[in-house]
C-alpha cells in the first residue's frame, strides 16, 4: 500500500516541452552551444517599470498573505484594461480571479465545471496541458483533428460529430500554441452557436492574444461576445504580452456563480498569488510606457516571422512552411524529409546541428511530422537555426 498511487496519473504524460526544456539546459552546463528554438519564453527582459514595481512592493510589505482572489487594485485594473478593449465588463469583485500563470487559470476552469467522465472537446494538435489537464481533473478529453489549411482550426461539422450526451465543453485556444492558428470572427460565432444549442461552456485560453503576427488578420476575443457571459471562462496571463514568464501570474474571468466555486479550488492550491507580484503585474497594465515595450517585442517577432519566410522562400526545402498568423511558434511540415519521425528528427536534429526543435508529436496525434520552432529566441538565433533547418 505504501507505494501505491493515483493510477489515473498513468494517463497523463510529463511535459514533453518541459522535459525537452530540461535536456537542452543540461546540455548547456556541459558546455555546448545549442540553438534554443524549443521554448516559448521570450528573449526579452521584463519591461524594467514592472520589475522596479516588484522592489517597491518587496519592501513596502507587500510579502505577506493577501486577498484570495487577488488585489482589489489588480482585479479593477483587469476588468479596466478588458473594457478599454471592446470586452465584456467583468465585475472585478466576483468574476475575475488572478491565478497562478495560465496554466493554473485553465487548471481552475476545468476544475469548477467537469465532473468525472464529462467530455470535453479539444482541437488537436493542442499544447498537451489543455489535453492532460482534462485527464487530471477526471474528465474525457475528445479531440478533433485540424489541419493546415484551414490554420489548424476545428472544422463546425467535425465538432458537431463528437459531441455527446456527456461533452460539458468546448476549449479554444486562439491563437494558438502550437500551431499559430487564430479563430475568425464568423467561425467563432458558430462555435457559439453550437455551444449555446448543446448548452457548453466554452473555455477560451486568449494568452497570445497581443502577439499577433499576421497584420491583415484581426483577433477577435470570444470575450467580446456579451451573450455568452454566463458560458464562458476566459483563461489569460500576463508571461507572453510582458515577457513575465517566470512571474507565474495569470487570470480567469467568468460567471461570478463559477468563480465562487473557483475560488475554493485556489484556496487550497495556492492560498494566493504573490503579493509583490500582483503589484508588478497591476503596473504592467496600468504604466503608460509599458505599451510601447510590449509594441516594440511584437514588432520584433513581426519581423523575425518575416525573415523566416525569406530564408524559406530562398531555400530549396523539402520542409513545408507556412506563415503563422499569432503566436510565436511556426509549426514546420518535415514529413518531406523521409528521415523519420518528428521524434527522431527533433532528436537528430539536436545532436547532429545543435538545433533544439519541439516534435509535433508532443501536440498529438496530429501533430506527427511536424516541428515547432519558436521565434521568442534571439534574432541570430532564429536566423541561424532555420537556415541550418532548411539546409537539411
Amino acid at each position: 500500500m505504501k507505494n501505491s498511487y493515483n493510477q489515473n496519473l498513468n494517463t497523463i504524460v510529463q511535459s514533453g516541452t518541459v522535459a525537452l526544456a530540461d535536456k537542452v539546459r543540461k546540455l548547456e552546463s556541459e558546455g555546448k552551444r545549442i540553438i534554443p528554438l524549443h521554448t516559448g519564453d521570450p528573449d526579452f527582459a521584463t519591461p524594467e517599470p514592472i520589475v522596479n514595481a516588484a522592489l517597491e512592493a518587496m519592501h513596502a510589505g507587500f510579502t505577506h498573505y493577501s486577498n484570495s482572489r487577488g488585489l482589489d487594485e489588480l482585479r479593477k485594473s483587469i476588468s479596466e484594461y478588458l473594457v478599454t478593449r471592446g470586452l465584456i465588463n467583468y465585475n472585478s469583485a466576483n468574476e475575475i480571479l488572478v491565478t497562478h500563470g495560465g496554466i493554473h487559470a485553465y487548471f481552475l476552469a476545468l476544475s469548477s465545471i467537469i465532473e468525472r467522465g464529462d467530455e470535453v472537446i479539444i482541437p488537436d494538435p493542442t499544447w498537451m496541458s489543455h489535453f492532460n489537464i482534462i485527464k487530471l481533473v477526471g474528465g474525457v478529453p475528445v479531440s478533433v483533428p485540424t489541419y493546415a489549411e484551414n490554420n489548424f482550426c476545428m472544422k463546425m461539422e467535425d465538432i458537431e460529430a463528437r459531441i455527446t450526451s456527456k461533452t460539458k465543453a468546448i476549449v479554444i485556444n486562439s491563437p494558438s500554441n502550437p500551431t499559430g492558428g487564430i479563430y475568425d470572427k464568423t467561425t467563432l460565432e458558430k462555435i457559439i452557436e453550437i455551444a449555446v444549442r448543446h448548452d457548453l461552456y466554452i473555455i477560451a485560453d486568449e494568452v497570445y492574444d497581443h502577439i499577433i503576427l499576421d497584420t491583415t488578420i484581426k483577433f477577435t476575443s470570444l470575450a467580446s461576445f456579451e451573450s455568452i457571459k454566463d458560458r464562458l471562462l476566459v483563461c489569460n496571463s500576463f508571461s507572453k504580452t510582458f515577457a513575465m514568464t517566470g512571474w507565474r501570474i495569470g487570470y480567469l474571468c467568468g460567471p461570478a456563480i463559477i468563480l465562487n466555486q473557483t475560488l475554493k479550488i485556489s484556496q487550497c492550491t495556492i492560498t494566493n498569488v504573490v503579493p509583490f507580484i500582483q503589484k508588478a503585474a497591476y503596473t504592467a497594465l496600468t504604466n503608460v510606457s509599458i505599451t510601447n515595450y510590449v509594441d516594440t517585442m511584437v514588432n520584433e517577432y513581426r519581423y523575425r516571422c518575416d525573415k523566416v519566410m525569406e530564408i524559406y522562400n530562398a531555400s530549396n526545402s523539402s520542409i513545408k512552411l507556412i506563415k503563422p498568423q499569432g503566436a510565436f511558434y511556426f509549426f514546420a511540415d518535415i514529413r518531406g524529409l523521409n528521415i523519420g519521425n518528428s521524434q527522431q528528427v527533433a532528436e537528430n536534429l539536436l545532436d547532429k546541428i545543435g538545433l533544439a526543435a519541439v516534435p509535433g508529436s508532443v501536440f498529438g496525434t496530429n501533430g506527427e511530422g511536424y516541428l515547432r520552432l519558436t521565434i521568442a529566441a534571439s534574432r541570430e538565433a532564429v536566423i541561424d537555426g532555420f537556415t541550418r533547418l532548411f539546409n537539411l
